[in-house]
C-alpha cells in the first residue's frame, strides 16, 4: 500500500475494504502497510542502507502482486518521494507495456505488477483498476461496467495526475530524495516516460466524462496518450454515449500510441459517430503495428458500410485476431469488401464478426466471406466465430456449404444462427467438424422448423460427440455449448443454462435407463442450454406447446423429494410455493402422470436455483455485516490513535 500517513485511519480501513470486495480478495489478504511493517523507532535497520533495492520497501514490492494507491482529497500521496517510488516501480512493471508476442504467457503474468488507486470521496471510496476485475462483470458489457464505475473518481484529484512529475515529490529527508531521483533516473524506462506512464492511467479514467463534458481537447487527454509512446494495451468503452462525435473520434485517433499492439474499444450506440470519424481510427491504425483488434459498431446507425470496409482494409497486415460486430444495415457490398480485405491479412488466425439483424446479406456472400478467411494457404485459421441471427437469407443449403468450407486447422467454432430459416440438414453437416474442435458454441434458439423431438438435431449432437465408446476417441472437443429453443414468434425467450463443465462425469445423449435416471459418462465436458418460448400463461390442458427437448437434455434433480427425477418436457409456468417452499405445484397441473413428472422435475430445478440465489445473497449479508463491524472497530482506533497523539505531545519522551 502506498499512501501517506496523514488520512483518516477510517478513510484508510474504507479503501482497502473496498479494493478488497472489487479484486475480489480472498479475507486472509496480507496488505504490506510501511506505517505498521517497519518498527519507526529503528527506521535505519528496518529501510536499510543507501541501496534501494535491499530496503524493506523494495523486497516487498518483490514479492508483491501490485501497488495499491491511497490518496486523500488532495492526492498528497502523489506529492511524496517515496510513494513516488513505489508508482515508479509499478509502472516499471505494468503489464500494459507487455509485448504481445511474447511467447511464456504465464511467465508474463508472474513479471508485471498492478496498480491500482482509491481515494475516499466524501467517504465514499473509489478504485481506478489496472484492467477490468470480476465485479465488472454486469451483463457482460466488462468494459462498460468499469468506465461507469470510475467515472465518479474526483476531477479534481484526476488533473493533478495529468500534470504529475515525480521530481516534485517531497520528502522529510533531502537525502531520501536525491537517493530515490538518482535511482529512477538509472532504470531503463527514465523519470520521464513513468511521468508519461502514470499520467496516462488518468487521462484514460477520465476520457468518458470528458466526452460527455466536452472538454477532452482542454484536457489535452490524447496528448497525454500519445506520450504514452511504448503502451501496447489499450482498452476502452463508449457505449452508450450518444454526444459522441466524428470530432471525439478524431481526439481519440490522436491518441493511439504507435507501439500500440492490443486495441478494444466499443462504440455501441454511439449514434453520432460518422463515416469521418472512423477514417480518422483507420488512419491512426495503419500507423500501428497492432495484432488484436476488437470493435464493436452496433447500433451505429450513422456509418456506411463503405467506412466499415475501409478501416478493414487500411488494419496493418500484422493482424492476427479481428473481432468486429456491426451495425444491422450492413449490406451484401459491404461484405464483399470485407471478404477481400479479410483475404489480404496473412497472419489473421483468429476471426469473429458479428452480422446480427443484418436482413439484407445473402447466403452466397457470406460463404465467400467464410472462403476468404481460410482460403490463403498459408493461412492456419484456428478460431472462427459468425453471428448470423435474423438473417432470414441465409438457408440451410448455405450452412451446410460454410461447414463443408471449414478448415482441418480450425479448433474452435462459435455460430449464432437463431431467426435463421436452417433445417436438421444444415446442423447434421457440421457434426463432423465438430468432432475435431476443441471448443464449440452453437446458438439456434428460436430456429424454426428444427423439430428436436424428431431427433433430428440429437442425431447431429450424437454424431458429433460419440455416445459409442469407439467415436469418444476421436472426438478432442473439450467444451460444447447449445443454446436450443423452439421457434414461437415474436415472443420472450426464456434461457435456462446448465453448465456442467465443472464435473468429471456429463449426462450425454441417449435414452433413459432403466431407473429412469439419465445416463451419464466421462466423456468431453459438455455446457448444454436448453430454453423454452412459450406463453407463461399456456399449460398442457390449454394445448400449449411444448419444447420438447431430447430426455437427456435436462440433468435430473434431487431436489423436490429427495429422488432423481427423470428430465422430460420443460414447461413455464405460474408457480406457487407452500411448506417453506419445500413443494411446488404448477397451477393447472395435468392430470397424466408424465406432465405431473415434468412440472415436478422442472420445478426442482427452480427450488436448486433459488436456493443457490439465497445462499449467495446470506454471503453478502455476511460480508456487508463484517464491513459494519470493521467500520466500528476503526472508528474506535482511530479515537485511541487520538488519545496516543495528545499522550505524546504532553510527554514527548515517552515510549507510547
Amino acid at each position: 500500500v502506498s499512501h501517506w500517513w496523514g488520512e483518516l485511519i477510517v478513510d484508510f480501513l474504507r479503501c482497502l475494504s473496498e479494493h478488497t470486495f472489487l479484486r475480489g480478495l480472498a479475507d486472509n489478504v496480507c496488505f504490506w502497510v510501511c506505517a505498521y511493517a517497519n518498527r519507526q523507532h529503528s527506521l535505519v535497520g528496518e529501510v536499510g542502507s543507501n541501496i534501494l533495492e535491499s530496503t524493506s520497501f523494495y523486497k516487498a514490492m518483490k514479492k508483491a502482486k501490485g501497488v495499491l494507491l491511497v490518496l486523500d482529497e488532495a492526492a498528497t500521496a502523489l506529492e511524496r518521494i517515496w510513494c513516488a517510488f513505489e508508482e515508479f516501480q509499478a509502472v516499471t512493471m505494468s503489464g500494459a507495456y507487455r509485448k504481445h508476442d511474447q511467447k511464456d504467457e504465464e511467465e508474463c503474468e508472474d513479471t508485471t505488477m498492478l496498480l491500482d488507486i482509491v481515494v475516499s470521496h466524501d467517504g465514499d471510496p473509489v478504485v481506478l483498476t489496472e484492467g477490468h476485475v470480476d465485479h465488472d462483470d454486469i451483463d457482460h458489457k466488462v468494459t462498460l461496467s468499469k468506465a461507469s464505475r470510475e467515472e465518479r473518481f474526483p476531477m479534481s484529484i484526476i488533473q493533478r495526475g495529468l500534470t504529475l512529475k515525480l521530481a516534485n515529490a517531497k520528502a522529510s529527508k533531502p537525502e531520501d530524495k536525491a537517493l530515490i531521483l538518482r535511482w529512477m533516473e538509472a532504470k531503463d524506462i527514465g523519470m520521464d516516460e513513468a511521468n508519461h506512464r502514470l499520467r496516462a492511467i488518468f487521462a484514460i479514467a477520465s476520457w468518458r466524462k470528458c466526452v460527455m463534458e466536452k472538454n477532452v481537447a482542454e484536457m489535452k487527454l490524447h496528448e497525454i496518450l500519445a506520450n504514452d509512446e511504448k503502451r501496447t494495451i489499450l482498452k476502452f468503452d463508449f457505449s452508450y454515449l450518444f454526444q459522441f462525435e466524428d470530432c471525439d473520434a478524431w481526439y481519440f485517433a490522436q491518441g493511439i500510441p504507435k507501439s500500440l499492439q492490443i486495441l478494444e474499444v466499443s462504440f455501441e450506440w454511439c449514434t453520432q459517430l460518422g463515416d469521418a470519424g472512423l477514417r480518422a481510427i483507420a488512419d491512426a491504425l495503419a500507423r500501428t503495428e497492432v495484432r488484436v483488434f476488437l470493435l464493436n459498431l452496433r447500433s451505429c446507425n450513422k456509418l456506411s458500410g463503405q467506412a466499415i470496409a475501409g478501416l478493414v482494409e487500411r488494419l496493418p497486415h500484422t493482424l492476427r485476431h479481428l473481432e468486429l460486430q456491426l451495425n444491422d444495415k450492413i449490406d451484401d457490398t459491404c461484405v464483399r469488401e470485407i471478404a477481400k480485405h479479410v483475404k489480404e491479412k496473412a497472419d489473421l488466425i483468429r476471426l469473429d464478426l458479428n452480422f446480427e439483424g443484418c436482413g439484407a446479406i445473402s447466403g452466397s456472400v457470406m460463404l465467400g466471406l467464410v472462403d476468404a478467411a481460410v482460403a490463403p494457404p498459408q493461412r492456419k485459421l484456428q478460431m472462427l466465430g459468425l453471428n448470423i441471427s435474423r438473417c432470414q437469407n441465409i438457408k440451410t443449403r448455405h450452412l451446410t456449404k460454410i461447414a463443408q468450407a471449414l478448415p482441418q486447422t480450425l479448433s474452435e467454432l462459435k455460430l449464432h444462427c437463431g431467426r435463421c430459416e436452417i433445417r436438421a440438414e444444415g446442423f447434421l453437416a457440421l457434426a463432423d467438424k465438430l468432432t475435431t474442435l476443441r471448443l464449440a458454441k452453437l446458438d439456434i434458439r428460436a430456429t424454426p422448423d428444427l423439430h428436436w423431438e424428431a431427433l433430428e438435431g440429437v442425431k447431429a449432437y450424437k454424431k458429433a460427440w460419440g455416445n459409442a465408446s469407439g467415436a469418444a476417441e476421436k472426438c478432442t472437443s473439450k467444451r460444447l455449448t447449445l443454446q436450443v429453443a423452439r421457434h414461437h414468434g415474436d415472443e420472450e425467450e426464456a434461457q435456462r443454462h446448465s453448465d456442467m463443465s465443472r464435473h468429471e462425469g456429463v449426462c450425454g445423449p441417449g435414452s433413459p435407463d432403466s431407473t429412469g435416471r439419465a445416463s451419464c459418462s466421462t466423456k468431453p465436458t459438455l455446457s448444454y442450454s436448453a430454453s423454452s418460448a412459450s406463453h407463461s400463461g399456456d399449460s398442457p390442458g390449454r394445448g400449449s406447446s411444448w419444447a420438447d427437448l431430447d430426455p437427456l437434455s435436462v440433468s435430473s434433480d434431487a431436489s423436490v423429494m429427495g429422488k432423481d427425477r427423470p428430465s422430460a418436457k420443460m414447461w413455464r409456468g405460474s408457480e406457487r410455493f407452500s411448506g417453506g417452499g419445500t413443494h411446488v405445484m404448477p397451477e393447472e397441473l395435468s392430470s397424466s402422470s408424465s406432465s405431473s413428472l415434468a412440472a415436478l422435475s422442472m420445478s426442482g430445478t427452480r427450488i436448486s436455483n433459488l436456493q443457490r440465489d439465497v445462499d449467495r445473497l446470506k454471503q453478502e449479508n455476511a460480508r456487508l455485516s463484517e464491513q459494519a463491524a470493521l467500520a466500528a472497530q476503526s472508528l474506535l482506533l482511530d479515537a485511541r490513535w487520538s488519545d496516543a497523539l495528545d499522550s505524546s505531545r504532553a510527554f514527548p519522551d515517552s515510549t507510547w
